[in-house]
């Protein structure tokens, strides 16, 4: 072998990141370039039209980041457990009808993304399984859920949350316990909040427009840390006592709303009742032309 093989080989077995995406269709036949990199911590396969996950995947024993985002993937096979770095795995915009049970018996993930599949349920024990007691982003926008179960509660380590349109009513008290600092539950069908949502006291942002709230719990004025709150496009008739103190909220949505009393736009806080002049929500791919304060308007918000 001359040297300039060796070398080649040698760059190909210590790649630590490889992105092949959009570049390989259905089965992949190109996929086989993947045994030539046993260390490979990050792979990208996004945009490939795979509805089956090429076995050469699961054999990727050091693999930490995998996204599998814009394919066709209806399930993940059970060979999927033997990666047992993974921490940070995308799949959204996939087929999707039920969160993969192979992932529940894996080491614990820290990021997991199903953004826009066809999820209607979600297990009932889902914040028990230790797959997903050390979490920090959770991510199920654009799906078909009804129902939160009690057990989300337990997901201490949930730093951001994003149950965004779907089709939720209520949910849990449990889901005081939590200790987020994002929560995205906009274009949902939630009719009240659990009393108790003051216990969050570590949001900064806090997006609820789109819903069927009819009031608010007094306690959410013990979210000392809001800066962004968005309730548009509700049924608020009052808001709580103390709901002006909210002096740190640089933005604070209460447009299309029957309040029969607004607070003093004289008062401490920036009151927006509606898209301010000179903002503009940027172009999306999603057709989402709704009003009111959104996390994708803002370029610094983790979406």
């Amino acid at each position: 072998m001359s040297s300039s093989d060796e070398d080649d080989e040698n760059r190909s077995t210590s790649a630590r990141e490889l992105s092949l995406a959009g570049t390989l269709v259905d089965n992949l036949s190109a996929i086989q370039v993947l045994h030539s990199l046993p260390t490979i911590q990050y792979l990208f396969l996004p945009r490939n039209k795979l509805a089956v996950l090429p076995e050469q995947v699961s054999l990727l024993k050091t693999l930490v980041t995998l996204d599998l985002s814009h394919n066709e993937l209806t399930a993940l096979p059970d060979s999927f457990s033997t990666l047992l770095f993974l921490k940070d795995l995308n799949l959204a915009h996939n087929k999707l009808t039920r969160i993969p049970p192979v992932l529940s018996i894996m080491r614990p993930f820290e990021h997991l993304n199903f953004d826009k599949n066809l999820i209607d349920k979600l297990p009932n024990n889902f914040g028990n399984a230790l797959a997903f007691e050390a979490l920090a982003s959770l991510r199920l926008a654009r799906n078909k859920i009804t129902i939160v179960p009690k057990s989300f509660g337990n997901l201490e380590s949930l730093d951001l949350l994003d149950l965004s349109q779907n089709q939720i009513e209520t949910l849990p008290d449990s889901f005081s316990s939590l200790d987020l600092t994002h929560l995205y539950l906009y274009k949902n069908k939630l009719n009240a909040l659990p009393n108790d949502i003051g216990n969050l006291r570590s949001l900064i942002e806090l997006y609820l427009s789109h819903n069927e709230l009819t009031k608010l719990p007094q306690s959410i004025v013990r979210c000392k840390h809001l800066n962004v709150l968005t309730l548009s496009n509700n049924k608020l008739e009052e808001l709580p006592p103390g709901f002006s103190e909210f002096s740190q909220c640089f933005a604070l949505s209460l447009s299309n709303n029957p309040l029969k009393r607004r607070p003093d736009r004289s008062a401490k806080g920036m009151f927006w009742f509606s898209m301010p002049k000179g903002m503009r929500r940027p172009a999306r791919d999603d057709g989402d032309d709704s009003d009111g304060l959104d996390p994708r308007d803002y370029p610094n918000t983790p979406i």
